[in-house]
């Protein structure tokens, strides 16, 4: 089986983005796992407003999860997507501007916490721009497929927060012709040392 970690691609800053209107009740609420998982506020229709860019894609930057536009949301649904679920957003793009077009992403399916010590240790030479240095990472992300319930979006129990998709996830994702993610194979994936909590 093929697996793959979805990311969303924030170096893409002509598309938008979105950040909470309030961000007062999230504000000490650090587990961004919990929110990605639906597991706070998930039945709100969430105000956002704009945070940078001015074109629109099939997928947006959300806070902490990805907006899906209703096209998406139908392909998810028509093909029989697993471990998901959506709620509507009301993002604003500029004062008294309002689209009702997309929905968060949240991900429901599990599999158990990611085997980070059974991955390999591997050496890279970080370019700063003004400086550079080696850095130690660790190559792939070890699955426990015996914890895993079978769905094609999860995540895994712990809180690294990575959102880990199905082949057929993948696939279903690329016929959307988005633009602004990033589909990397489970072992590709290089992950540093600060970057196994909190994705």
């Amino acid at each position: 089986m093929n697996f793959y970690v979805l990311e969303l691609d924030f170096k893409k800053k002509k598309y938008l983005s979105f950040d909470y209107k309030d961000p007062t009740p999230y504000i000490g609420l650090n587990n961004s796992s919990k929110i990605k998982r639906g597991k706070f506020d998930a039945d709100e229709i969430l105000h956002l407003i704009k945070n940078r860019g001015e074109l629109f894609d099939p997928v947006l930057k959300g806070t902490l999860v990805p907006l899906i536009n209703n096209e998406v949301k139908e392909v998810f649904e028509r093909t029989g997507l697993t471990g998901w679920k959506s709620t509507p957003v009301k993002l604003e793009i500029k004062r008294g501007q309002f689209n009702y077009d997309y929905h968060r992403l949240f991900i429901i399916g599990a599999i158990g916490p990611i085997l980070y010590d059974d991955a390999p240790i591997l050496e890279k030479t970080v370019d700063l721009g003004y400086q550079m240095y080696k850095k130690k990472y660790k190559k792939g992300l070890i699955l426990d497929l015996n914890t895993w319930d079978g769905t094609d979006f999860f995540m895994s129990t712990d809180t690294s927060g990575y959102i880990i998709i199905s082949e057929k996830a993948k696939e279903t994702i690329e016929l959307t012709k988005t633009d602004n993610v990033i589909i990397t194979p489970v072992q590709e994936l290089e992950v540093f040392a600060d970057n196994k909590t909190q994705h």
